[in-house]
């Protein structure tokens, strides 16, 4: 009977444990704040690109907790796409008030002014992204914000024409994200933009960051880039700089010898006239057709804005079989549209290229 006396100890504080274990309530999980809740199904919306979705979800958990910063900071993202930028930079610096390390609202700010133009502020707040999200305050996926704010950095870069730091943004954003397509198409792009313009005199470099140039300016670029090649003037002509007004006779003069900018059917030039896409496709295509109007044979193509006359349809349709210059979508060539200095100086180093081939 002793002998059993530990076995029957044992036996009852097993007998103990198991009762206790049975009667006892297991802790539940902290119940999900239904603010948040709603921010997460706007965060799977925006991914859906169903933007009406995800601004209600965004709006419903504002109303829970009005002083939730995540959700201030996901409408500022729909107001953002949507183009209203006063009202998404109320929301997201409303979302910095609430939590100043919310690295997604810093990164929106930055957003915000880089599409406002402002592209230093852009990015300065950018890189005050990076340094917060070294800090122990800040909230958020930090590697994530930290790739983001780099990105949008080199995207500041390019649209001011900062060639070279784009480039070498771009260069660093992909030794950490080498799949991001749109970030290597823009790698890409810059590097080209580089070297297109690195041996360049000032004057065209900054008429390459104009989004329509004139009439006036596109003379003064194939002035100084094509007819020196071509040796169309002779040794003794002077190139002309940037200024158009002093020298416009002779500009158009000798431009009007090749035909490559013809004059108005009422023999004026109108140099301060918006200068269009067809302006360039008139004078590349007498280019590369030795200042002949015959063209060689191409595969034909049909653009709703370009009329089948001889010889600038064959011209525009040479252009586009080149790629010198592309069309704005499958049926219109962008005959009218506003031309940019960038545009036009890509296409007249592409067809110099040509050229310098025969």
């Amino acid at each position: 009977m002793q002998n059993m006396f530990p076995t029957i100890i044992k036996f009852l504080v097993l007998l103990s444990l198991f009762l206790y274990s049975c009667t006892t309530t297991k802790p539940e999980s902290e119940p999900l704040h239904p603010a948040s809740s709603y921010y997460k199904s706007g965060l799977e919306y925006l991914k859906k690109g169903q933007m009406l979705h995800a601004e209600n979800n965004f709006i419903r958990s504002i109303e829970l907790d009005a002083n939730y910063a995540p959700a201030h900071e996901g409408l500022a993202r729909v107001l953002l796409e949507k183009g209203q930028l006063h009202e998404a930079a109320l929301h997201v610096n409303r979302a910095l008030q609430l939590d100043s390390g919310w690295l997604p609202a810093q990164l929106l700010k930055g957003r915000i002014e880089l599409q406002r133009g402002n592209y230093e502020k852009a990015v300065s707040l950018l890189r005050q992204t990076i340094a917060k999200s070294k800090t122990a305050k800040a909230t958020g996926n930090r590697k994530e914000m930290m790739a983001s704010a780099l990105y949008w950095i080199g995207v500041a870069r390019f649209r001011q024409g900062n060639w070279a730091e784009a480039e070498r943004v771009f260069a660093a954003y992909l030794r950490i994200d080498p799949s991001n397509g749109s970030a290597k198409e823009y790698w890409q792009q810059a590097a080209e933009n580089r070297k297109l313009l690195e041996d360049k005199p000032e004057w065209i470099r900054e008429l390459t960051l104009k989004p329509e140039i004139t009439r006036g300016q596109l003379a003064l670029l194939l002035y100084n880039t094509l007819l020196p090649m071509l040796k169309k003037n002779n040794a003794d002509s002077a190139l002309f700089g940037s200024g158009f007004a002093n020298n416009d006779s002779l500009i158009v003069c000798e431009l009007n010898k090749f035909n490559l900018m013809p004059l108005y059917p009422d023999s004026t030039f109108k140099a301060g006239k918006k200068a269009v896409r067809g302006d360039l496709a008139l004078a590349l295509g007498q280019v590369l057709n030795g200042g002949e109007t015959k063209t060689a044979s191409v595969q034909p193509m049909v653009f709703d804005d370009v009329a089948r006359v001889f010889p600038f349809y064959a011209y525009v349709n040479r252009l586009v079989a080149l790629q010198i210059m592309l069309p704005v979508n499958e049926h219109v060539f962008g005959t009218h549209r506003p031309l940019n200095g960038l545009e036009a100086l890509r296409a007249i180093e592409k067809t110099k290229l040509i050229v310098r081939k025969r």
